[in-house]
C-alpha cells in the first residue's frame, strides 16, 4: 500500500506514515456500558493504526452502524455477557449479513461453553474481560490479520474449548429429556419450588438442571432459555414468563 515518507524534525529519523486513513483498522465497540466503551476508545485511540469509527450500546444500533459504514476490514468488539444472549445473536447476524467484518468478543474466560458458542457463531477472537488494554489491542490486530485468537483463558481449559466447538459443529447443544421436561414446566411461570413439586424432584436438582440448560443454550435467564429452546424445537407453543 502506498506510503508517504516524511522527515521527523526532532530526531532527523525517516518514518513512514499512512497515505490515507484507509491504512487504519476501523473498530466498532458494542457494550451496554458507556464507561466500558469510553475506556476502550481511550486506549485504542492512542494506537496509530487503530481507529474507533463507531460505538453502540445495543445490537440494533450496532447493525445500523454497520449498514452506514464500509464494513470490509472493520473489527467489531462485542460484549458477550448480556443476560439475554444479545451479544451472541449479534455475532451470528454479523457473520451472516456482514461477512467482511471481523468480530472480537470479550467476556468471562472461565465460561468455556460460552466461548465455544462464540467461536461457533463467528468470532475470530475471544478476550477475557479481565485482561489489560495491550492484550485487547493485540487481539484486534491479530484478528484483523486473519488469525484466530484466544487471550486470558487458562491453558488447561483449551482442550475443553476445542471439544466444545467440535460438539457444536456436530449438531449444536443437546438438551436431555429431563432438561426439556423442567424447561417445559418452567415456561408456565412456576418457581423452582413448584417445579420440583410438580415433577417430583428436589429444588436443588431443579436449579442445577436450569443452570446446565442456561449453559448449553448460551443464555443467562429463564426467559431467554425458553425462547431459544422453543426456536430450537425443544419446546412448542410457549410464551416465556420471567
Amino acid at each position: 500500500m502506498p506510503k508517504t515518507i516524511v522527515l521527523d524534525e526532532v530526531g532527523g529519523d525517516v518514518i513512514e506514515l499512512p497515505e490515507t486513513q484507509q491504512d487504519r483498522i476501523g473498530i466498532i465497540l458494542v457494550d451496554h456500558r458507556r464507561m466500558v466503551r469510553s475506556s476502550m476508545e481511550s486506549f485504542i485511540s492512542e494506537e496509530p493504526d487503530l481507529e474507533v469509527i463507531g460505538q453502540a450500546s445495543d445490537p440494533a444500533t450496532a447493525i445500523e452502524l454497520l449498514k452506514d459504514c464500509p464494513t470490509e476490514g472493520t473489527v467489531v468488539v462485542v460484549d458477550l455477557e448480556s443476560a439475554d444472549g444479545a451479544g451472541l445473536n449479534l455475532v451470528r447476524t454479523i457473520e451472516q449479513d456482514f461477512p467482511g467484518c471481523t468480530v472480537v468478543g470479550f467476556g468471562r474466560g472461565e465460561d468455556v461453553a460460552g466461548i465455544g458458542r462464540a467461536f461457533y457463531a463467528g468470532v475470530s477472537a475471544f478476550v477475557d474481560a479481565n485482561v489489560g488494554p495491550a492484550e485487547l489491542i493485540s487481539a484486534i490486530r491479530a484478528a484483523a490479520a486473519g488469525d484466530i485468537v484466544v487471550k486470558g483463558i487458562p491453558r488447561q481449559l483449551l482442550p475443553r474449548l476445542a471439544q466444545e466447538i467440535e460438539n457444536l459443529k456436530s449438531g449444536g447443544p443437546k438438551l436431555t429429556e429431563r432438561e426439556c421436561q423442567i424447561l417445559q414446566v418452567a415456561a408456565e411461570g412456576l418457581a423452582a419450588q413448584d417445579i420440583a413439586k410438580q415433577i417430583g424432584i428436589s429444588v436443588r436438582t431443579v436449579t442445577t438442571h436450569l443452570s446446565h440448560i442456561y449453559g448449553k443454550l448460551g443464555v443467562h435467564s429463564r426467559v431467554a432459555a425458553i425462547a431459544v429452546a422453543t426456536k430450537g424445537g425443544y419446546l412448542t407453543g410457549q410464551t416465556a414468563t420471567s
